[in-house]
């Protein structure tokens, strides 16, 4: 039989056979590269066989897990070509089982950095099936993973060890952005932090914090990394975590590491919370309670009655904001007025939720979109304390934090004056508010909500705005109706009627439409409301009535 037929029963999924087979024919022609290329192949399709259940395994099946160290070994232990494209796919396909693997690290060493080919160690990209291009990894930085979590998994890890697998990774990573880089990262931020190389840790982890830094966990390793020489710093990361939003279950683990950090700092009120929480969560998920926890109860600090989840939140909300120098080049707490949820309509998706604010900047008062935050319950106009991040190689200002500030008033972070409506449509569709000569503005549904029944052509508002920063343009986000008001531009005359054979009139130099005064005589004594507004298709101004009595 030859080489290709013995292929061919490989691709039809009979490996086994043809890899007996192929070692039947080898003994007549025993240099024969074809056959010994596939025995390499039929030990690549049974570990991808192995490997792709696996995958479907949650626990992972220990069995199956022997299985592939058995194969795997067998293979290794053959005349394997390297480097090669088979040796290659085979290592890609167990280096995401790395941590079953006791010898992972012992394979790599063995094999070398020299076992892998030169595409190896690039990028590819390649076209999916919708025609989207696309990029994956390449085995270097799989089996720079594969290190990382071997040594975050090992009962003992020695210094050689740790060193090897964060050479691996700095290698594999040089050519890397901080995105494509991130799980890599995250990886090796563990096993530094293993090594008691808290320095390196905190320099690799600020990079997944700056791409991550609405996720709980990166929070929680920034406080392990920093709980050894700055526990200040570790105790403002570890209430960072809390903050974010993530199912309760997860936090557990967070919850034991801040209570031990929190005890450490003598403060048992807040310690006994975190203890209790933790309880709670495991006794809620039917969870073992660790002995840890257990010695923990015990110490005569510890009350059991603090679970004020509120109190809390506060204590969260007054420390968190200090772990954000770690992921902005400068952090800036600024008094805000919140304006409400705003949805964003996206084309065939789901809309995006954002929460609304004004804050000053100069002169100004400009809104500002922050996502992650339409949980908030609070008030339109209510005054709120943002914290913003600023990073210098961008021009956006990112929310990170929101906390209701007591010490302001409702709407005060907005520009306040008085306008006039000056348009009603038919529908209501339409509502125009007048502020001065260059400032006529269509009022938002939400706000007309209410208003509808309680206004008409010359009622006087007191508006409060914004101006959007990106197209200048001023949003009014709330009005309210005030009897009397001084606006610019606008007046209210009393006088004598000219009204012009073609229908409109004059009182003295305002202008009256047709439609005011269809049903008014001639040299009737009217007053008017009048704005000093752009003629049509002109660039000059004049007065012209809104309404008259």
């Amino acid at each position: 039989m030859n080489w290709q037929e013995i292929s061919q029963i490989r691709k039809n999924g009979d490996y086994l056979r043809a890899r007996d087979l192929a070692r039947v024919e080898l003994q007549k022609f025993p240099n024969s590269l074809q056959l010994k290329s596939q025995i390499e192949w039929t030990y690549y399709s049974e570990i991808k066989d192995i490997t792709n259940q696996l995958k479907r395994t949650d626990p992972v099946d220990q069995v199956l897990v022997q299985k592939l160290i058995v194969v795997y070994e067998e293979y290794i232990k053959g005349e394997t070509k390297r480097p090669d494209m088979a040796f290659s796919m085979i290592l890609q396909a167990i280096c995401p089982f790395s941590h079953y693997l006791p010898d992972f690290y012992n394979y790599i060493k063995w094999f070398g950095k020299g076992s892998l080919r030169p595409e190896d160690w690039e990028t590819s990209t390649y076209v999916d099936r919708e025609g989207k291009k696309r990029s994956s990894q390449s085995l270097a930085y799989e089996v720079a993973r594969g290190l990382c979590k071997w040594a975050k998994s090992a009962q003992e890890l020695q210094q050689d060890q740790a060193e090897f697998c964060i050479d691996w990774a700095s290698q594999a990573r040089s050519k890397l952005s901080d995105q494509e880089a991130i799980w890599l990262d995250w990886d090796a931020v563990a096993v530094l932090r293993r090594m008691g190389n808290y320095e390196n840790a905190s320099q690799v982890l600020s990079s997944v914090l700056k791409l991550k830094k609405t996720e709980f966990w990166v929070w929680a390793e920034a406080a392990r990394i920093y709980q050894f020489d700055q526990k200040d710093l570790a105790l403002a990361c570890f209430c960072k975590a809390m903050l974010c939003k993530t199912e309760e279950k997860f936090l557990v683990t967070a919850h034991l590491d801040f209570a031990k950090l929190l005890i450490s700092l003598e403060m048992f009120d807040e310690a006994s919370f975190e203890i209790n929480q933790s309880i709670k969560i495991r006794n809620e998920n039917q969870w073992k309670l660790p002995e840890e926890l257990n010695r923990l109860t015990q110490n005569s600090w510890f009350d059991p009655n603090k679970n004020d989840l509120k109190e809390a939140k506060e204590f969260y909300e007054e420390h968190a904001s200090d772990a954000l120098s770690l992921c902005f080049d400068e952090i800036r707490k600024v008094s805000a007025t919140y304006l409400g949820a705003l949805k964003i309509k996206r084309d065939g998706k789901k809309p995006k939720e954002f929460a609304k604010f004004s804050i000053k900047n100069g002169n100004n008062f400009e809104s500002l979109l922050a996502n992650g935050f339409n949980h908030l319950k609070m008030k339109r106009g209510a005054p709120v304390l943002v914290t913003l991040g600023i990073q210098e190689d961008s021009n956006q200002n990112l929310v990170v934090n929101v906390i209701e500030r007591m010490d302001g008033c409702e709407w005060e972070c907005t520009h306040q004056q008085f306008g006039i409506i000056s348009y009603i449509s038919d529908d209501y569709e339409n509502v125009k508010v007048f502020l001065s000569k260059d400032k006529e503005l269509k009022l938002d549904q939400n706000i007309l909500r209410d208003l509808k029944n309680k206004i008409s052509i010359g009622s006087k508002l007191k508006c409060f705005s914004t101006i959007n920063a990106k197209s200048q343009r001023i949003e009014i986000s709330h009005v309210e109706l005030v009897n009397s008001a001084q606006i610019t531009d606008m007046k209210e005359e009393k006088g004598e009627l000219r009204k012009n054979p073609k229908g409109f009139g004059f009182v003295n130099d305002v202008f009256i439409s047709p439609n005011l005064i269809k049903n008014t005589e001639d040299k009737a004594i009217i007053n008017v409301q009048a704005i000093f507004s752009k003629q049509r298709d002109k660039d000059t101004y004049s007065w012209k009535a809104i309404s008259i009595s």
